[in-house]
């Protein structure tokens, strides 16, 4: 069975791979953070979003707001 968080986080990859729009590829990891708050999946692929438009100051709140989410099991795979 796959995750529903790894097909929700498509649509995210394929606007980083494209470049289309930054702000749309932004307004989408949003809500995914909303949405599926508690997959580190989708809050590694926003830190990987701030580092690749070049603002690693962008990735302490992400991170911080990964662990407040995220259940304690999974704090490993966000701070790792």
């Amino acid at each position: 069975m796959q995750c529903v968080c790894a097909c929700a986080c498509a649509p995210a990859g394929i606007l980083q791979r494209t470049g289309v729009d930054s702000e749309l590829e932004a307004s989408t990891l949003k809500a995914l953070c909303k949405r599926f708050g508690g997959s580190a999946k989708v809050w590694l692929r926003a830190m990987e979003q701030a580092l690749a438009k070049g603002e690693p100051e962008g990735v302490r709140p992400a991170l911080q707001r990964a662990l407040q989410a995220l259940p304690q099991r999974k704090h490993v795979k966000v701070s790792a």
